[in-house]
């Protein structure tokens, strides 16, 4: 996958060192050339008569203003009427007429026509009013100029993010700081601070693109999915873009949070060539996720749509690891979950509950005897029995799932069942996470309440007891759906080709279990055409696996 980044670095290495030195060339004669001080012309602009009209303080009282001033000049003459204008609006414009004629001045528009600006009001910007004689009767025309309206919407726009360049770093600076107190240090509290991942680190197999037709989760016009995420998102659009560059080490330090800063400062330092940036950037996106190179459409994309760019791969990389943006902090993500996977014991069918990193085990082969080491049932230390091709049973608590599960895959385990320490949980567990920015542990693992924990040991007790453990592909959409039924064989319900990005191999069959419903091959994939619900499960075995067990049973 390393030559999908090769490639975006060598289209984008010229321009983008071109594009730095130019910005940083560009911000420092600006600045040097700017008028006054940055305090200087931020209060100036607090004290200016633009940004005083548009007050909602304001408002109310340029109305009397308005009103008792439009009376007076019913008894002003040509003169007075000109010399007032020239004072009071700031355009400087004479305007034509009497006190009686219909063309008059105002403070902020200049020459208008009153009936005019009683009609439409402010969203008007009238520049030039003239009497004119129309069939005879006496009319005023009135003509607009949009360069009028924009210097209205730019002082209004500069009364918000800042007129000079030194306000507007301020409020970005200012930005950072919150985003990193609310968004970073705090994080959600079932997780606590943020980490940044690494290569190395669990991104659930669903967000990968061999499970998304080698393309995005996530499309890049879908930031209504999540309206809070995407308004956060474009209103702290630069510590928004330092922290998706940072969550998945793209920009990196000896120290995790001096990354962070490092990569706000790369997006502020550099802000006027940022799309340069976001498209290098995403091509190492593209390959961590495991997406297939775009050059032409990342450039487009990145040059014509840079908000939505941000939120996608912002919304993206959030919920992959498991968060999602709020208000005031990062929230955690709970995707939709999987459905059961089977634990068969002694040839008895069981539901269990599967792990996050499990996928690669699909369809192959985990079966051997169940072991338990009564001295560290909990996995907090190495275990003292040779675990070399058996199942390990562990309890819940005391330390995470993927340190028990590393634990026992170091002993030699080929899978790990893990049970409740609570006979009736307060949230029962849908899913085994995988511990943030860990890892994932190299052998599967499955989840089941704490009676069956409890009968599995009474059933140790008495003898050898034989487990497997069965795997299922999560169906998320009808266009996986239909890949899977074009990869199995219709009679035989096993795959006749490698699919979802290799994942399923061929050879491995659909069996009982999951959310599929059927006990045998013809009902099994006839369940599986029938089904029209989403998420589902379709559990795969080894080929030759039987498709009669038993259905679920109470065990004694």
């Amino acid at each position: 996958m390393s030559s999908i980044y090769d490639e975006y670095k060598r289209k984008v290495l010229q321009l983008l060192n071109l594009g730095v030195f130019s910005a940083l060339l560009l911000t420092i004669v600006h600045t040097m050339l700017f008028e006054g001080s940055d305090i200087q012309s931020f209060m100036g602009q607090l004290r200016g008569a633009h940004f005083r009209e548009m007050t909602p303080y304001s408002y109310g009282r340029r109305l009397q203003e308005e009103k008792a001033m439009a009376k007076a000049e019913e008894n002003f003459d040509e003169a007075q009427l000109s010399d007032t204008c020239i004072k009071r609006n700031h355009s400087e414009q004479i305007c034509p007429g009497r006190a009686h004629d219909c063309c008059s001045c105002h403070d902020e528009l200049g020459c208008t026509c009153e009936g005019h600006w009683r009609r439409w009001g402010r969203t008007k910007f009238w520049t030039e009013c003239k009497d004119h004689k129309e069939d005879g009767i006496r009319k005023c025309k009135c003509t607009q100029s949009m360069q009028t309206a924009k210097t209205v919407v730019k002082t209004a726009a500069g009364a918000v993010a800042g007129s000079s360049t030194g306000t507007k770093i301020g409020y970005q600076v200012f930005g950072a700081l919150f985003y990193w107190y609310m968004m970073i240090k705090r994080g959600p509290k079932e997780r606590g601070s943020r980490t940044q991942y690494n290569e190395k680190s669990h991104y659930p197999y669903e967000f990968l693109g061999p499970l998304n037709d080698r393309e995005w989760k996530i499309g890049p016009c879908e930031c209504c999915g999540d309206c809070t995420g995407s308004f956060m998102n474009l209103l702290l659009f630069t510590p928004r873009m330092a922290t998706t560059w940072w969550a998945i080490s793209i920009v990196t330090t000896k120290d995790p949070k001096h990354a962070w800063l490092w990569s706000f400062l790369q997006t502020l330092i550099c802000f006027p060539c940022f799309p340069i940036m976001g498209l290098t950037r995403r091509g190492r996106i593209r390959e961590l996720f495991q997406m297939k190179p775009d050059f032409a459409t990342d450039c487009c994309c990145w040059f014509c749509c840079a908000p939505l760019m941000i939120c996608q791969e912002a919304r993206l990389v959030d919920a992959a690891q498991g968060y999602s943006q709020g208000i005031c902090g990062m929230k955690q993500y709970f995707p939709p979950p999987p459905g059961p996977c089977n634990l068969i014991i002694d040839g008895k069918r069981v539901e269990a509950k599967t792990a996050v990193w499990n996928m690669p085990f699909l369809g192959k082969e985990c079966k051997g005897k169940l072991l338990v080491d009564a001295s560290n049932l909990f996995g907090k230390s190495d275990f003292a029995i040779d675990c070399t091709g058996s199942i390990i049973l562990l309890s819940r608590g005391d330390v995470s799932f993927t340190q028990k599960v590393v634990r026992a895959s170091e002993a030699g385990a080929s899978g790990a069942i893990i049970f409740s320490n609570e006979d009736k949980e307060a949230k029962p567990l849908m899913v085994i996470p995988n511990d943030p920015g860990a890892p994932p542990p190299k052998i599967p693992a499955v989840y089941i309440s704490k009676e069956i924990g409890t009968n599995l040991i009474g059933m140790l007790d008495k003898g050898l007891v034989t487990v497997e453990l069965q795997f299922g592909i999560e169906l998320q959409n009808d266009l996986m759906h239909v890949e899977l039924l074009r990869a199995l064989d219709s009679e035989k319900g096993m795959a006749t080709k490698d699919a979802f990005g290799g994942f399923l191999k061929e050879g491995v069959q659909i069996v009982p279990g999951g959310t599929i419903p059927g006990e045998n091959i013809t009902d099994l994939m006839q369940g599986l055409k029938d089904h029209k619900a989403f998420p589902a499960t379709a559990i795969m075995g080894p080929g030759g696996s039987k498709t009669d067990v038993p259905k679920q049973e109470e065990m004694k």
